[in-house]
């Protein structure tokens, strides 16, 4: 009988030793194309609806029923949070495969998985319940925002911005927070990539609560920026991405779970954990062997940090200029033009900067690739990566700039 139509009559209700046996009699095989009908109902779980993402499970678990379980846990059927996903029906699949496995025929590892899953339930009430803190924290800072109206211009604080210059202050500037990582309650406990990655959610969350006017006039406050609610409102976002890293380990990579007391714990009885953190630690050493050898520079080539050091040289003071205009404060660049002109350089000679040519030996090293097709690859339509090389001249001499006057 076609897969189908197998698919179609199937009936939950009617699951027993003779149901499943009756189905897999029809059909001595699960052929490839067989597997990849269901497997695309799976894929598109988020879409489907419950019962016809448990049908295609159920399904496919009669004639392969580990392989099922496997693909599943893959594409995060049974994970308690999924990004972009309101609905989770994690708890609906697993109680339902434990309640048919036996006639389904699991092998041990995915009868001790689904075991161990369902009694991770705590995860969607963590992930549900720090979500809605931070939701009511967006709006709350959206209800009490600062509006203005300034020489004519109607102006507002919005968190998104303020969470940019946060993360400017403790990425870009290098701000480095006194790390503590084995404590998790603290904002110090998570690196500058994990706060970075947490900010980028908030924003996503903001714009989808709130929304971005592209013609509106946002600005910061800057008491905010210092204070404990931000940090609190970033370690919330901190906790729920932590949490989602852990679970993916469980779902993809056999990590166990199990809990001790009052306290969870989480590991892999194998190998892997050491070869993992042995692996982050080599391209970390491979990385700052790479700096090493080439942030040293050589003075016969020319670097935008040059060029910065001769416009102070030459400027002094008078590049940044404060200029004061009723209660808006601003800062006037002055650039000279003539160094736009010098900046401006024929990439197909590859006259590039000693910033520009570590960043491409860099990428080189990265991407096994070399220089002349990473300079045409495109990333947009309308441009290339040697296209983005030349368009961020300008913009990295004028934070250098601003960096040495702020």
């Amino acid at each position: 009988m076609d897969i189908k139509q197998l698919y179609s009559n199937f009936d939950l209700k009617e699951i027993c030793d003779l149901y499943v046996d009756g189905i897999r009699n029809t059909k001595s095989t699960l052929a490839n194309s067989d597997k990849r009908f269901l497997e695309n109902i799976i894929l598109h779980h988020k879409t489907r609806t419950k019962e016809e993402v448990l049908v295609a499970i159920i399904l496919y678990s009669v004639w392969c029923p580990d392989e099922a379980i496997n693909y599943s846990r893959k594409k995060g059927v049974f994970r308690y949070r999924i990004g972009g996903c309101k609905l989770n029906n994690a708890s609906y699949y697993l109680d339902s495969l434990i309640k048919y496995g036996r006639y389904l025929r699991y092998g041990m590892a995915n009868t001790e998985y689904l075991s161990m899953k369902i009694n991770c339930v705590w995860m969607y009430i963590f992930y549900s319940k720090t979500e809605k803190k931070i939701e009511k924290d967006i709006e709350k800072h959206h209800q009490r925002r600062i509006r203005k109206n300034i020489n004519g211009n109607k102006l507002e604080t919005a968190l998104f911005k303020e969470l940019v210059v946060y993360m400017e202050m403790i990425f870009v500037r290098g701000n480095e927070l006194n790390r503590t990582p084995n404590e998790r309650d603290v904002l110090t406990g998570y690196s500058r990539e994990e706060i970075g990655e947490a900010i980028s959610y908030i924003i996503y969350m903001y714009d989808d609560i709130i929304g971005i006017d592209e013609k509106c006039n946002y600005w910061i406050d800057s008491h905010y920026i210092c204070s404990d609610d931000i940090v609190n409102l970033i370690l919330l976002a901190c906790k729920i991405l932590r949490l989602q890293e852990l679970e993916l380990l469980i779902d993809y990579f056999d990590y166990k779970i199990s809990k001790i007391e009052n306290r969870w714990r989480i590991w892999n009885d194998t190998n892997f954990e050491k070869s993992l953190r042995l692996g982050y630690a080599k391209t970390e050493i491979q990385s700052q062997v790479f700096w090493d050898n080439h942030i040293k520079g050589d003075n016969e080539i020319m670097s935008l940090k040059k060029i910065s050091d001769m416009i102070i040289e030459e400027l002094k003071e008078d590049i940044i200029k404060k200029t004061e205009k009723g209660n808006l404060c601003r800062y006037r660049i002055e650039f000279p033009t003539p160094l736009i002109d010098f900046m401006k350089n024929d990439l197909k000679e590859y006259s590039l900067f000693e910033e520009e040519m570590i960043s491409l030996k860099y990428m080189e090293k990265e991407m096994v690739s070399l220089d002349e097709v990473l300079l045409n690859k495109k990333v947009t339509e309308h441009a290339n990566l040697g296209d983005v090389l030349l368009f961020q001249r300008f913009f990295v001499i004028i934070f250098d700039l601003c960096n040495r006057y702020s």
